[in-house]
């Protein structure tokens, strides 16, 4: 049996990522492309906030914000699905930034919190497949996705 130390699952994330964004997107290359986006937002963001992977290119990741992504053709026909996602995931991140420090149970909630825009790939895949695709890979989806407490 392999044991995946945090290293491990650090340096294998990104592959991982790319594959969840595969699962989730199905035969749209529109959603692809709309995941993509999200993903390499969603590092550089992290990246801002922990300091832990050197400078952030923040004209990059305004391209893809403030271009990319509205002019996803994915994108527009479900923004006001997706938007809403958006704000709740963006809230469920935040909150997890200010809970993480925390020792007790809120430290735990938090670890749950900062995953929550898992919830917006896995609508993605409702989108472009409906349920049966949704249920279909999300189960493996987490599973990539999962890293042990950091």
């Amino acid at each position: 049996m392999k044991v995946e130390t945090t290293a491990t699952v650090s340096a294998d994330y990104p592959a991982r990522v790319r594959q969840a964004v595969g699962l989730l997107a199905g035969h749209d290359p529109d959603a692809r492309a709309y995941l993509e986006c999200l993903a390499y937002a969603a590092r550089l963001m992290d990246d801002a906030v922990d300091a832990d992977h050197g400078p952030v290119d923040y004209h990059r990741l305004f391209h893809v914000l403030l271009v990319e992504l509205p002019a996803n053709p994915f994108f527009q026909r479900h923004r006001e699905a997706l938007i809403a996602l958006h704000s709740a995931s963006l809230n469920a991140w935040q909150d997890s930034d200010a809970w993480l420090a925390h020792p007790d149970l809120r430290r735990q909630h938090a670890l749950v919190f900062r995953d929550y825009l898992t919830e917006l790939g896995l609508l993605v895949a409702y989108l472009v497949g409906g349920y049966d695709h949704r249920r279909a890979v999300s189960l493996q989806v987490r599973e990539l996705l999962f890293k042990p407490e950091t």
